[in-house]
């Protein structure tokens, strides 16, 4: 079964991209610019310290090296994530590694354009990527062409929202820190965790472990580490038929008493509930690096990226249009242009 990624590598030019459900929580820090698009749902993003509530159509754009982590508001939240490598802008901009940015489509509507571009472009790029059919090299091409046209669009957008990189050595240096520390709870959250194993892997001590987790995600260790026990469970809900009190061991929680507590406290219903409402949604999906990807036969995303894909479609169609009618004019300009020349030429 395919699913909805693919991944471009042409020397400098190198893009990936691929549709998700969200989860419940997850930190992330990695060296590629990430633009987030909500396909279904809502959720929430908490980038560089700040929160921000994204709802269906919505875009949100954040530098490489920046922590970042999203959690689902709604269930079946579905977002296209697209990366690319900061040295594509590097080549034309050398002074783009200093620059900072977040942008959200909602938040400046002088860019509003710049983004409706960027969801037909996306579609479309998605849709040629994960059809059944042989592709041509011209047709390759002139998907990179429209990949090329993204990446103009995301430039636009920095520019229009970049603030000069301030983070200094030491700063840099936390954020490493930070990302191992997350990186061991993501391994070992389904032990018995405290604060002081966590400081020390970060070589901090407790106080500052804590402060530290509330000013990079918002919430506190226990709530992460509470988070990363319910995205588990929540996964195996759905592709399991495991009994919930077995799930509730095996994701860390004391005892089922404390899982039924807190999955309702944030889903807003049981476990067992849950899994039903679930079923019925009947979507397919394959779990990979806590990522439950979107399988290329889901109707209902399909039917999204063709909309949005649709659209780009009969832009193309309407400039190469105007393209044939430009050719037609100037050709015909050109006869009448000589047919004048030829009269001259026997008045003479």
């Amino acid at each position: 079964m395919k699913y909805f990624r693919y991944a471009i590598d042409r020397g400098l030019l190198q893009v990936k991209s691929h549709i998700y459900r969200i989860s419940t929580y997850h930190y992330n820090w990695h060296n590629h610019i990430e633009l987030l698009w909500v396909l279904k749902g809502a959720l929430e993003v908490c980038v560089e310290g700040q929160t921000y509530t994204l709802q269906r159509d919505d875009m949100i754009l954040y530098s490489s090296q920046c922590g970042h982590a999203t959690l689902a508001l709604e269930e079946d939240t579905i977002a296209l994530v697209f990366h690319v490598e900061p040295q594509w802008f590097l080549q034309y901009d050398q002074d783009f590694m200093k620059y900072r940015f977040v942008s959200v489509s909602t938040q400046d509507v002088h860019i509003a354009e710049r983004y409706k571009g960027l969801r037909q472009s996306l579609a479309y790029i998605m849709n040629y990527h994960t059809a059944e059919i042989a592709t041509s090299a011209l047709e390759t091409m002139k998907v990179d062409g429209i990949i090329y046209r993204v990446l103009s669009n995301v430039y636009e957008i920095i520019l229009a929202s970049r603030y000069e990189n301030q983070l200094s050595t030491k700063i840099l240096h936390q954020e490493e820190n930070f990302e191992r520390m997350v990186h061991f709870i993501d391994e070992h959250f389904r032990d018995r965790l405290e604060l002081a194993t966590i400081a020390d892997v970060g070589g901090y001590t407790e106080s500052y472990t804590s402060q530290l987790f509330k000013r990079q995600l918002g919430i506190t260790f226990l709530e992460y580490v509470s988070r990363m026990r319910l995205r588990e469970a929540a996964i195996r809900l759905v592709n399991t038929d495991d009994m919930v009190i077995h799930i509730a061991s095996y994701c860390g929680f004391p005892d089922v008493k404390a899982f039924n507590s807190a999955f309702k406290k944030h889903f807003k219903l049981t476990p067992s509930a849950y899994r039903e409402r679930a079923k019925r949604i009947e979507r397919h999906t394959v779990l990979e690096d806590w990522k439950e990807y979107i399988s290329s036969d889901d109707t209902e995303i399909k039917g999204i990226l063709t909309m949005y894909g649709s659209y780009l479609i009969r832009e193309n169609m309407k400039y190469e249009e105007n393209e044939y009618t430009k050719q037609r004019l100037v050709s015909k300009v050109q006869r009448v242009k000589e047919e004048l020349q030829q009269l001259l030429q026997t008045l003479e």
